[in-house]
């Protein structure tokens, strides 16, 4: 037998801290852990470095211990090597380090951080611990040796959770077990994790229709498995993207209980109410049915636009083609500017502005609008028109004789020409015509 010794620096400044050494002889190898005391710490509840907030530094001083929850090494489905998601009794939380840490830090691990003087920040509103974050947005990552090994191997049971509790984000960075049974949407059965070689969301879907995605890196090594096909209990740690709950996968067996039969979803009935009153609404699971014009539809794959009915005007964050569909199922809905459009989706927010949020289209129809709701003619006389879009019936009325409307009714689309005479006043001339319908529009009338 041969005694090796181990030689360690002082430690009396540091934490607890340990490593584990491999030995090998051939093809045998065993290894062992050596572990060294450091000064006394009191450590913070993860809950309570959470509950500082975005944009703010942790005191010095403070110091957090938990057990790794990602796996990394063995998945390689984050979006970078250089992060770990921790998690204690109390909480969980992301840290982003400034260089790679997935090889020496795996799940199971037990670990301690130095979390003193470093920033919380966000990514997607997901809560993250960097070092500092530049003007334009980019974070520098916690320096590794802020970071040490306590043990290695600990087990970790998932947090039973339901669907309505992940969709709130109460357990952001958790590992966690959805125990409402689930099921890849219908529009995403034919996926494989990653599609064309980049990462990949996959949607699930519960009974009620509440949905959350699976987000997968383009390097997971499970990428070309194809998305199970049945029901059953989802494990993961729970995540979200602004206003989209996420589940990134802790280990291999996170999904493999999808194997009952598909159920029938079935919508609960939304209420329905005004812009106005569900912008008064907290962030939640709850679905509300609304109704209004579709104007500045920025983008026609997901189908985000600014909603506006008589009380208030809201963003929609996407609207897919049903309760059921996938992403970039908008054009299905036929549904183009103008339009009035029926939906329901979730309050919602994004940096703190409310939106609409996992909406679903219901119906539509040719919308009523005008524009534009400006118009001008030159001081020696002449003419301006403003177009109506839509099938309604209308009138349209001008409040000083000064202005003639070239058509004061009809029914449906029409481009309105608008006369003044020579003005020898010598002072500008004004006045409004009102365009206006009788019939259910959300916008019943315009002023120009």
């Amino acid at each position: 037998p041969q005694t090796v010794s181990i030689y360690v620096e002082s430690n009396a400044d540091g934490i607890a801290r340990s490593a584990k050494l491999t030995f090998s002889a051939g093809v045998v190898s065993d290894e062992i852990t050596v572990s060294q005391e450091g000064k006394e710490v009191t450590y913070t509840d993860i809950s309570d470095v959470r509950e500082l907030g975005a944009s703010q530094r942790i005191a010095d001083g403070t110091y957090i211990k938990g057990v790794v929850i990602s796996d990394q090494m063995n998945l390689d489905n984050l979006s970078s090597n250089k992060s770990v998601y921790l998690q204690d009794e109390t909480a969980g939380i992301q840290l982003f380090f400034a260089s790679n840490v997935h090889e020496d830090y795996v799940r199971g691990d037990e670990v301690t951080v130095d979390v003193s003087g470093l920033l919380l920040s966000t990514y997607g509103q997901a809560l993250q611990i960097v070092e500092d974050v530049d003007s334009e947005g980019n974070s520098t990552g916690v320096p590794v040796d802020r970071i040490s090994k306590v043990s290695s191997g600990n087990v970790i049971e998932p947090k039973e959770i339901t669907m309505e509790q992940l969709l709130s984000y109460e357990f952001e960075a958790q590992y966690v077990s959805i125990t409402d049974p689930v099921q890849v949407v219908d529009a995403d059965l034919e996926k494989t994790f990653v599609e064309g070689g980049k990462a990949t969301s996959i949607k699930f879907t519960d009974a009620q229709g509440r949905t959350f995605e699976v987000r997968t890196s383009q390097y997971a090594k499970y990428k070309d498995e194809k998305v199970p096909q049945g029901s059953g209990i989802l494990k993961g740690i729970a995540s979200r993207y602004n206003s989209t709950a996420q589940v990134v996968f802790s280990t291999a067996e996170d999904w493999t209980s999808l194997t009952e039969s598909r159920f029938e979803i079935e919508m609960p009935e939304a209420e329905k109410i005004t812009v106005a009153d569900f912008l008064a609404k907290p962030e939640g699971a709850t679905y509300y049915e609304l109704e209004g014009v579709v104007t500045n539809l920025y983008n026609t794959d997901y189908g985000n636009f600014t909603l506006v009915d008589a009380t208030g005007e809201v963003l929609v964050y996407g609207l897919d083609a049903s309760a059921t569909a996938g992403d970039k199922t908008f054009s299905q809905t036929g549904v183009k500017e103008g339009d009035v459009v029926v939906l329901a989706g979730q309050r919602t927010s994004f940096d703190g502005t409310p939106q609409v949020g996992n909406a679903y289209y219901i119906s539509h129809k040719e919308g009523f609008s005008v524009s534009p709701l400006s118009l001008s003619i030159p001081a020696d006389g002449g003419e301006a028109t403003f177009t109506i879009t839509g099938g309604a019936t209308w009138t349209a009325v001008s409040d000083n004789d000064a202005f003639t409307v070239g058509t004061a009714s009809g029914t449906g689309a029409a481009t309105v020409t608008v006369s003044a005479g020579a003005n020898g006043t010598g002072k500008t001339i004004s006045g409004t015509i009102t365009v206006s319908t009788d019939e259910d529009y959300p916008v019943k009338s315009y002023v120009i």
